[in-house]
């Protein structure tokens, strides 16, 4: 069970949300992960949150598939869109065509368990450091095993638009 004793709201006035960190098992690297969770109207952390965040502890290494397969694909796709096609590095975008290849590149470094559900699940927001785009990273937006969009930091963020979004 994860202990969320430590957890606590954050130290600024306009940020209503609770911080936290939980350790995984990143493929044998034991990484402690920083955890951001929007809480419910009581300021609290609600159940289905904490339910979420287990399930999510719990089930890593599936998550860890879909999400490595998922930036997998957007990142093949942003590399095309730069217009870097052949097999060089260019502009720090080497050409990566596995995910053990994207691990030499990406860190896990936070997650976010947002409000909003689809499907009985709590979107979460997931969120990468990574060699090739240092200051937008990396960020996969899930509800469950779906994933929604993967991208920059940005798409992990923005669950509001969980309802609208169709998968990327």
């Amino acid at each position: 069970m994860i202990d969320l004793s430590t957890f606590h709201s954050s130290e600024y006035e306009y940020d209503f949300s609770i911080f936290g960190t939980i350790t995984v098992d990143d493929g044998g690297i034991q990484r402690e992960i920083n955890v951001e969770i929007c809480p419910d109207d009581n300021e609290k952390i609600s159940d289905s949150s904490k339910e979420e965040l287990q399930f999510f502890a719990d089930n890593y290494n599936k998550y860890r598939e879909i999400y490595l397969d998922a930036l997998l694909k957007y990142y093949e796709r942003r590399r095309i869109n730069l217009g870097y096609t052949g097999e060089e590095e260019k502009d720090g975008y080497p050409c990566i065509t596995t995910t053990a290849q994207l691990l030499e590149t990406i860190t896990f470094t936070g997650m976010m368990i947002h409000k909003h559900k689809r499907s009985g699940h709590h979107a979460i927001g997931l969120f990468f450091d990574c060699t090739w785009e240092q200051e937008h990273g990396a960020g996969v937006l899930m509800a469950g095993y779906e994933v929604i969009s993967a991208g920059d930091y940005d798409d992990a963020y923005y669950a509001y638009a969980l309802n609208d979004h169709t998968p990327k």
